[in-house]
């Protein structure tokens, strides 16, 4: 879209951060003594950035049609006994391609409420490619053999999401010119939304978005 817009920002978090926990792996002899894998649901950064929070535009849907076909697979890896990464956004039709870069199994099973749930033995290494079909949000990928791992999955049907980067930062591009709720969501924060408007071309920095636990 020609008269695109970009809206940009910071997620912040509010207090202090308990810190990640060494996770047992004693299930697993090879994860065990290959790897350290520690909690991801609460990530914040020196300066208070938190990483993995989603945003996203609302009031898309019905413009669905005219965004272009995603560019590119989308990546779900299984690799050093943890999903990477641990929130995965997508496009709805976008080829997911899920990865067991370890050398032992993993299994990959998808929870959702609107798309078909997967439960697949993924043997060491391969690589599986699925499409969700139907847009959702706060759907999941666990691993029924390593009950530690835990992947975040959102589905759209247009393109103007994204998850916040270590820092915090955040970009969306190619929003269309308009007036929109944008959403902010965590699983370990309060979800909360704003009310944006942008016009042709424009770049929108909405500063620092704080999240409370």
């Amino acid at each position: 879209l020609s008269a695109a817009a970009t809206v940009k920002g910071v997620a912040k978090f509010e207090g202090t951060a308990p810190a990640p926990k060494k996770l047992d792996l004693t299930t697993d002899a090879w994860c065990k003594t290959n790897h350290e894998v520690f909690t991801e649901n609460l990530l914040v950064d020196a300066q208070g950035g938190l990483m993995n929070a989603l945003v996203y535009v609302k009031e898309l849907d019905m413009h669905a049609k005219e965004f272009p076909a995603p560019a590119g697979d989308a990546k779900l890896t299984q690799k050093g006994c943890r999903y990477q990464p641990h929130v995965l956004a997508l496009r709805t039709n976008q080829p997911l391609a899920i990865v067991n870069a370890d050398q032992t199994s993993h299994n990959y099973h998808f929870v959702g409420k609107r798309n078909e749930e997967i439960n697949r033995t993924q043997s060491k290494p391969s690589t599986d490619m699925h499409t969700f079909t139907r847009a959702e949000i706060n759907a999941s990928f666990n691993c029924d053999m390593h009950a530690w791992m835990s992947a975040r999955v959102h589905v759209f049907d247009h393109p103007c999401f994204t998850v916040s980067e270590v820092t915090g930062a955040f970009e969306i591009k190619g929003v269309p010119p308009g007036t929109y709720h944008l959403v902010f969501q965590h699983e370990s924060a309060q979800a909360q939304e704003i009310e944006i408007t942008v016009g042709a071309g424009e770049t929108k920095d909405v500063g620092s978005i704080t999240f409370k636990k």
